[in-house]
């Protein structure tokens, strides 16, 4: 007798959580309802239409054996008391989808034409192996230009939702996206915290974008929304604004629950945000959760206790020596869309370090949709590698405000228009408005921050006060993997081919005579080169934006041997040597062009080889690397011995809260222990200080 065979899981579940005030959502809801029961659109064995009411008082809009006739797809779920959340509501319905894939639509959605984007975004997921696929955001979801920093939609075009952007703003739409139901087995539910009752998507594409790619095709568009989950019309609600949730989701300080862990509202993170805000805001946001009944009353307990613990303070802790601050430092780090992986090494390393220290609380804002609104009471506003006319405008805000403020740049934009003028000729000359911004950006912020000595000596005269200090590594974002010996030795390219006709030739001549080599190639295009060669011999991997992501998918591809070229110029001079410490935290030897920085850091045959600039040359380093596994091991070894003792986030910690010190809480006056590490050139305002020395000599 042949066992029945188990049903093809549907295509989709469209989940439809109801909630909100009666009045102004019943009427949607009907039009959603009729919408469902009506249109052809709605109908299929391979849809079901799960909808998620928020309490006994819907019943009257949605209890009827007549539309479960006419629609056999449609399911329903209710809860016994109302929660008003999102992430409870969606939860819950989750908890009885069936579908491979999921998609969302709430009373205010536009439904005319909307399946069929969600089809066609759960093809492009099969097609491409996606776990979650998103189309362009309808107006309802974002705002074209808003007040709210985190919901306006940015003018650049932005590809994808890489988890960088999204740590800006909430920018993959929910009304316009399928998740492949697996997801939520493995990454958890949408948080139930009472803190994102309106940002629970929003903090489910951060956490998911850690680990998987969130594909986005901007060419699906769908209908717009009456209401986003922003300004969705709620009945009770917690007073918790995009600023505040930004803060605590950009902390990642959030547990991952399972689903039956995230059926009922709780106060996870709770006491986290309280620890990170100074007393006044803590005490006035625990009184307005009293008072919106938090919604849910047994919440009520967890706030009083934690209310409790600000009567009797615990100080904050003093590591290493830095003075605690009287209440957390309250940052805002501006950028472009280029600057995540600039943040996440100059400053979210260090912040990872220090969350459980309660010294900084931190928010990241796009350059050209930031509003003076997200500066106003900040500690400090750094302005990273910043070149826009907004960006110039807030700083200008700043300075008349008294908000202190820090400016980074890690690039040698006095010279790259020079260096390389058939590119950056005209972006970077006098008069040139990028150039004119990042100028007026040196001379007015407070303190200029910098990493390579070449670079400081360049931004010394144009800035007030300018400190130097080391570049760091959180060698915990790299897991490397062992390497089959059976496999061919890979050589890796990372990086941008533009410096690199010579060392990316030698590097496909070097393939081409040793059948015992494949590439792993990342870059924002594939070179021409590299299709001499027959595909099975190389893997090449798109840039990857999220830091995170580059870490885990350069360490899968776990390369033997990586190339690092530069041009002979000031402006590569000025450059920081990454590759060195990246290489070194894959486990793998490298090749580098024999220029600065890398003069000064690599010693040849022990922590490297050099490479003049001919395809000869890489090509005779690079086969020297293949042919001799013991000397390949021995110089990745030693690197990483050296980026161990002297780049790890830790080891450079002291460095950073110094540089938060001065930044952020001293005045223009040099701190005593400093002063000698403080060079003022003749005839000059400007001071430079150099934290690297001064850790130096505190180690010795």
């Amino acid at each position: 007798m042949t066992q029945p065979t188990e049903p093809e899981p549907k295509l989709l579940s469209v989940l439809v959580p109801v909630t909100g005030d009666l009045l102004r959502v019943e009427r949607p809801a009907s039009e959603l309802l009729e919408w469902i029961i009506r249109s052809p659109e709605a109908e299929g064995d391979d849809i079901e239409w799960i909808l998620v009411l928020d309490g006994p008082q819907w019943n009257k809009v949605f209890v009827s054996s007549q539309w479960q006739r006419l629609r056999p797809n449609i399911r329903l779920t209710a809860l016994h008391s109302p929660c008003g959340h999102q992430g409870v509501l969606l939860n819950h319905g989750l908890r009885v989808a069936q579908g491979r894939f999921v998609a969302f639509a709430w009373p205010g959605c536009e439904m005319a034409g909307r399946v069929g984007v969600w089809k066609e975004l759960c093809r492009e997921a099969e097609d491409g192996g996606d776990s979650m696929v998103a189309g362009f955001a309808p107006d309802g979801e974002r705002q074209a230009a808003s007040s709210d920093s985190w919901l306006a939609h940015p003018d650049q075009a932005i590809r994808g939702y890489h988890r960088g952007w999204l740590q800006m703003q909430n920018l993959a739409p929910m009304s316009n996206c399928v998740v492949r139901m697996r997801l939520f087995e493995t990454e958890g539910a949408f948080s139930p915290s009472i803190l994102l009752q309106r940002f629970a998507w929003w903090e489910f594409t951060l956490r998911i974008s850690r680990s998987h790619p969130v594909g986005m095709r901007d060419s699906l568009r769908s209908p717009d929304c009456r209401w986003g989950w922003h300004n969705y019309p709620l009945n009770r609600e917690a007073p918790i604004s995009g600023d505040l949730a930004a803060r605590l989701m950009g902390q990642d300080l959030l547990p991952k629950r399972t689903l039956e862990e995230s059926l009922e509202v709780n106060a996870d993170g709770l006491e986290d945000l309280i620890k990170d805000l100074d007393l006044k805001r803590a005490r006035r946001l625990l009184r307005y959760l009293h008072k919106a009944g938090a919604p849910v009353e047994r919440i009520g307990t967890e706030v009083a206790r934690i209310e409790s613990q600000l009567e009797s303070p615990v100080p904050a802790a003093s590591p290493h020596g830095c003075p605690a601050w009287k209440e957390p430092l309250r940052m805002v780090l501006i950028g472009d869309v280029h600057a995540p992986v600039h943040h996440q090494l100059y400053f979210l390393n260090f912040f990872r370090k220090l969350r459980a220290q309660g010294l900084v609380n931190w928010r990241i804002v796009l350059d050209t949709v930031a509003q003076p609104s997200d500066v106003e009471d900040a500690g400090l506003v750094v302005f990273t590698r910043i070149r826009s006319d907004a960006g110039r405008e807030l700083l200008d805000y700043c300075k008349k405000r008294g908000l202190r403020t820090l400016y980074m740049l890690d690039d040698n934009w006095f010279w790259i228009g020079k260096d390389v003028p058939e590119v950056y000729g005209e972006m970077f000359k006098p008069g040139a408005p990028s150039y004119e911004n990042f100028l007026h950006c040196c001379k007015s912020a407070d303190t200029v921050l910098t990493f390579n000595p070449v670079l400081a000596e360049d931004l010394l005269p144009q800035a007030k006060r300018l400190v130097r200090m080391r570049f760091n590594i959180d060698l915990d974002l790299f897991h490397r993997r062992l390497r089959s010996p059976n496999r061919p030795v890979r050589l890796g390219y990372i990086g941008s081919t533009r410096w690199a006709a010579q060392a990316f030739e030698g590097l496909v001549e070097a393939a081409e005579r040793n059948e015992n080599i494949d590439l792993f190639v990342m870059t924002n295009e594939p070179p021409e080169a590299l299709k001499r060669l027959p595909p099975e011999r190389y893997l090449y991997q798109p840039y990857v934006y999220s830091y995170e992501r580059y870490a885990q998918t350069v360490c899968e591809a776990a390369p033997d041997v990586v190339v690092a070229p530069l041009l002979d110029c000031r402006y590569q001079h000025s450059k920081l040597p990454i590759k060195t410490i990246d290489s070194a935290a894959v486990g793998a030897a490298c090749v580098y062009s024999r220029v600065e920085p890398y003069l000064s850091l690599i010693r040849d045959g022990e922590t490297g080889l050099f490479a003049d600039d001919t395809a000869e040359s890489w090509r005779k380093a690079i086969l020297r690397l293949v042919q001799d596994g013991a000397l390949r091991k021995r110089l990745a070894s030693k690197a990483l011995e050296e980026v161990e003792r002297d780049y790890r986030t830790e080891v450079v910690l002291p460095q950073f809260l110094k540089l938060l010190e001065l930044a952020a809480l001293s005045s223009e006056a040099v701190p005593s222990e400093l002063t000698d590490f403080l060079v003022q050139p003749p005839g000059q305002a400007g001071k430079y200080i150099d934290l690297d020395l001064w850790a130096r000599k505190q180690r010795d």
